[in-house]
């Protein structure tokens, strides 16, 4: 979509051009390159607070109160796809008076499950919260990239191990596969920037 601004064309899915435009609200926001300033001087690039207690998210200098919510939108989201695909979807499908004979399709939620990221890179609860899953080109995942990243969930108790990673970034899978979760509201920043995005 081209910039009314500054007329420059950025990719479909830009919350805001390099210039500061913000596309949803039609306003000027704080530029990209000041964003970057910013960062150079202390302040946290997702936020613009002052990163008084720095740690890294993906590499990247933020404060510790980003990379919180973070990792907790990212463990709500997991929370969000688990209770629907293995909960929510086998109990409809036996609540509405579906034949014994079709319980199969109790099943299709728990084989669904590592595939969810999938779907343009979002999982039900990524879209929700407004995350979404990109590979090395930043090209949203696709469903073999969703099925491997997501094997690591068929280890035992490697969620609890996983949500003590989410705070970094990448987390089990996602390293081996050059898979990324990004925050969208930030799309444009430094942090979440991959490839050729």
């Amino acid at each position: 979509m081209k910039c009314p601004k500054c007329k420059l064309v950025n990719p479909p899915s830009a919350v805001r051009c390099d210039c500061g435009y913000d596309f949803a609200s039609g306003t000027v926001q704080t530029s990209f390159s000041e964003v970057e300033d910013r960062a150079k001087k202390g302040t946290c690039p997702l936020c613009g607070g002052v990163r008084l207690e720095e740690v890294e998210l993906y590499g990247e200098p933020v404060c510790r109160t980003c990379s919180r919510r973070f990792a907790d939108l990212r463990a709500l989201a997991y929370l969000l796809d688990y209770i629907g695909f293995l909960f929510i979807y086998p109990m409809a499908v036996v609540g509405f008076g579906v034949p014994a004979s079709w319980y199969w399709l109790v099943f299709l939620g728990h084989i669904a499950f590592p595939f969810k990221d999938g779907i343009n890179g979002y999982s039900p609860g990524k879209r929700i919260l407004g995350l979404r899953v990109v590979n090395r080109g930043g090209e949203p995942a696709g469903f073999w990239e969703s099925f491997r990243r997501n094997l690591v969930f068929l280890v035992p108790f490697s969620p609890i191990v996983i949500a003590f990673q989410l705070r970094k970034g990448p987390r089990f899978g996602d390293d081996e596969l050059g898979t990324r979760v990004i925050w969208k509201k930030y799309g444009n920043c430094s942090v979440f920037r991959v490839g050729g995005r």
